[in-house]
């Protein structure tokens, strides 16, 4: 009894969470190693310090203290190990003052970081930052970009986060004209009685501006406006970009007050609260320094589509003005009110009657002027009330209604759906449709072939998901067909992120070079990068790249002469220095390559391994080229992607039109895997292998096993060894584990090295190979089971699920490897989750592994 106690005693100890206490003055690195790191007080960065936060690092507040940064504050989370900010004072709905920063030339940086109950989440006061895949949640204002003072801010991005439940504004910008607002979610803010925006404009002098850049967003289901604007001085002064944004379900969509810009290609639709009619404007634009221009929107489902007062003079489109942003092209139709009018623009309060408001070359949904004329309410139904000028305007085309349905494999909680309609020619998204259900009827006026895409919100993260008709190595075409149904099929979607692909295109003559063009996107989205590059001997040479970016695009210049990669007689024992401009920043990124000849077994075939290093020595990515081809990213020395490359038409020839290259997505291991060796043997040799994925645990190093005995252990950031004691007149096999010091990932596949003696004197040990583990059999994936050195016993493969049914059988005769397709013993497909294989030998000592399916 008394030994029992000690051993719980000593437990318990082990199991406490010593925490670490800071205020005042901070800088350095915070480690997860210290978790969690408790705010008893005030911090600051100080202004010639940096503070770094790694992955993983748990900050808890204790009290209402503010974090200021008057120096740099990078916090570099990972999606699966974020940065986790917490509320913990006694009140667990109390708020604390949240993150300031105050440095006014270096950008600070947060990543993955996820923050709540703060005042204001984040709040710049004319400092540069970049934030990016954060999730801000039950604050006050999730974000400030506070300008006033300053003529040019430095840049303030935040980008694919998800902001959430604020009581006031997701984001409120100041008198900020250098804010870049893309690709977040936006949901559920407005909670208080205030109307105050999802994303809200302000400026109180003539003297600065506030011009954003607001664009790619998802601005849903808040409380009050999903965006507005007030320029309290009536000087202006406001003027953002607002583009390419889905602005749906929301009290008021866009609310200009004394404000202008550019609004174009939105989804602004269904923006009401039911039932109330003070609510439900697609835009609300009012005052007479308001004449923002609206280009090819799409503004369905509201209570109306434009509600105009105070003489407000947007331009909808103005066929007789030389202006780049007038030429309309806007859909607006549909915006039914609960007294079953339809209000396309509401016109009210307006004290110059006679104003006119342009809104020429648009699509109202009806053929004739009289049938539109019902839908506007102006002076020809007031006299106090302003013109509206809707002629000419586009007769609409008869819609293709689009049929079918989208299944999910995936094991996230969905908030919501869209299907996407993407023009084949260019990639663009021409239609963005919501999808309340699984199985969809639904209109759209689309004039080209088109690929369709169906796009999930996953709950709590913002992340998206996709699956498109027909597959993504072979999506299906779809063409037009107004006033006929075009049936996409059944649509499935899975975990699995976008490939990515690389397109040759027509080359240019540019002087005495020939340039081919180089374009990389993801999906079946148009291109976001363009490398020009020119061949010369055995290699192609980087002449210009170019990053089609929110903000236009940004080209940079190459010196001749640099290397992009060598592409003809590649061999074992090459190397080469490659350049590539990476993006944010456009940075020049500069790395070594070196290729390797390597085997799993001398007798199977050998096959090539790139590996490419920065200027630290880490490894950036590692690619093997045998009879498949697969790239491995690392980041932080673990593999954060796997992409199994693909060429189609099936050649993979750099330089010839119309190729394309695909990187499909593969599921990650957590343990380390494609253990393999250099096939030249003496008296050394030389391990290569992949590094794990990011998991619950963070691994220090690696431990390397000759049979069954350790023989090594070094650093994590190393993924290959050297076994200088190699004796090759003994039959040898090898592993390979990842350790923190305390626990052990599962091992690597075994490699074997035989003597080539006398074989009858040979007792070669068996070993299992199981891969790729995770797998994921609705990518197409199968598990791979080898069996080893078993030649002259049958094999018996059992796998179980967590209950410990099994879930299929199978015995091993003559072959010894083993393709498992998901399929158990019934013929049905076996669902995600943890199962068990177990492998019996006559002879041998039965091998367990526990595999992971997606």
């Amino acid at each position: 009894m008394k030994r029992l106690f000690l051993i719980l005693f000593i437990t318990t100890l082990i199991s406490l969470n010593f925490a670490i206490q800071v205020s005042g003055n901070q800088s350095g690195v915070w480690s997860p190693v210290n978790n969690p790191y408790e705010v008893i007080g005030a911090i600051t960065v100080p202004a010639s310090d940096s503070l770094i936060i790694q992955a993983g690092v748990e900050i808890h507040l204790l009290g209402s203290y503010q974090i200021t940064v008057e120096g740099i504050l990078n916090a570099y989370g990972t999606e699966v190990d974020s940065i986790r900010i917490l509320n913990m004072q006694a009140n667990p709905t109390a708020l604390w003052p949240g993150l300031r920063f105050e440095n006014l030339q270096h950008t600070s940086h947060l990543n993955y970081v996820y923050l709540e109950y703060a005042t204001y989440g984040v709040r710049t006061i004319n400092s540069p930052i970049a934030i990016s895949h954060c999730h801000i949640n039950l604050c006050e204002k999730g974000m400030e970009f506070y300008g006033i003072g300053s003529a040019v801010p430095l840049p303030n991005v935040v980008e694919y986060c998800l902001i959430e439940n604020c009581t006031q504004n997701a984001i409120l910008v100041t008198s900020n004209s250098n804010a870049y607002i893309r690709y977040n979610e936006i949901r559920y803010n407005g909670t208080g009685a205030q109307f105050r925006a999802a994303i809200q404009m302000g400026n109180q002098s003539g003297v600065n501006q506030c011009n954003p850049n607001i664009l790619y967003n998802h601005i849903h289901h808040n409380y009050k406006q999903g965006i507005s604007a007030w320029d309290i001085a009536s000087s202006g002064s406001i003027n953002p970009q607002i583009l390419h944004n889905i602005i749906e379900y929301n009290y008021t969509g866009i609310y200009l007050l004394q404000a202008s810009g550019y609004v174009a290609d939105n989804q602004i639709n269904y923006n009401f609260i039911p039932g109330d009619m003070n609510s439900g404007a697609g835009v609300m634009v009012s005052g007479v320094t308001s004449v923002p221009y609206f280009e090819r929107n799409h503004i369905e489902g509201n209570y109306t589509g434009f509600y105009i007062t105070n003489n407000g003079k947007p331009v909808l489109g103005d066929l007789t003005l030389n202006h780049i942003w007038a030429q309309g092209e806007n859909t607006i139709i549909n915006n039914i009110d609960v007294n079953n009018h339809n209000n396309s623009v509401y016109c009210d309060a307006y004290p110059n009657a006679s104003f006119i408001i342009m809104a020429e070359n648009n699509n109202w949904g009806f053929a004739t002027a009289a049938e539109i004329a019902l839908t506007i309410n102006d002076h020809n139904d007031n006299s106090a009330l302003p013109t509206v000028d809707f002629e000419p305007f586009i007769i609409p085309v008869q819609n293709t209604i689009i049929t079918g349905s989208y299944i999910y494999t995936g094991t996230a909680q969905i908030t919501n759906a869209r299907l996407e309609l993407i023009a084949v020619a260019n990639g663009i998204v021409q239609v963005s449709i919501p999808l309340p259900t699984a199985d969809f009827s639904v209109q759209a006026n689309i004039s080209e072939d088109f690929y369709a895409q169906v796009v999930l919100t996953e709950t709590g993260t913002g992340k998206e998901l996709y699956g498109c008709a027909g597959g993504y190595i072979n999506p299906g075409v779809f063409s037009p067909a107004p006033g006929n149904s075009v049936y996409i099929g059944i649509v499935e979607v899975t975990d699995i992120p976008l490939s990515r692909y690389e397109y040759v295109g027509e080359p240019n003559q540019e002087g005495n070079l020939t340039l081919y063009p180089l374009l990389t996107g993801w999906g079946l989205y148009s291109y976001d990068k363009l490398d020009w590059v020119y061949p010369a001997g055995d290699y192609l040479y980087l002449k210009r790249n170019i990053w089609r970016t929110p903000a236009g695009e940004v080209t940079t210049e190459l010196p001749l002469g640099t290397v992009y990669k060598k592409y003809l007689n590649i061999n074992a024992g090459d190397s080469w220095q490659q350049t590539e401009v990476i993006y944010p920043g456009n940075i020049t990124f500069t790395t070594d390559v070196q290729v390797t000849n390597c085997v799993t077994d001398i007798s199977t075939p050998a096959f090539l391994l790139f590996t490419r290093k920065d200027s630290f020595g880490y490894v950036v990515d590692k690619r093997i080229k045998g009879i498949a081809e697969e790239l491995f990213h690392y980041q932080n020395h673990y593999n954060i992607a796997r992409e199994n490359i693909i060429y189609l038409p099936g050649n993979n020839d750099p330089l010839t039109t119309g190729n394309v290259t695909l990187f499909m997505p593969e599921p990650l291991s957590e343990n380390p895997s494609f253990l393999a060796f250099e096939p030249d043997i003496d008296d050394q040799i030389h391990l290569f292998w992949q590094a794990p994925a990011q998991g619950n645990l963070s691994w220090t190093s690696y431990r390397i096993y000759k049979n069954d005995a350790l023989i090594g252990e070094i650093p994590f950031s190393q993924s290959d060894y050297i076994v200088t004691d190699f004796n090759p007149q003994i039959t040898t096999y090898f592993y390979v584990t990842a350790t923190d010091g305390i626990n052990e990932s599962e091992p690597s596949n075994c490699v074997t090295v035989y003597y080539v003696g006398n074989e009858d004197l040979i007792q070669k040990p068996m070993c299992v190979d199981v891969y790729p583990n995770p797998v994921s059999f609705n990518s197409g994936s199968a598990l791979i089971v080898e069996v080893k050195n078993a030649e002259n016993s049958s094999a018996l493969i059992e796998i179980y699920n967590l209950k410990g049914q099994l879930v299929f059988r199978k015995n091993l005769q003559d072959e010894k490897n083993f393709l498992w397709k998901g399929i158990d013993n019934r013929g049905k497909r076996s669902s995600a989750g943890i199962y068990f294989l177990k492998i019996k030998v006559q002879g041998e000592k039965p091998i367990n592994r526990k595999i992971m399916v997606l």
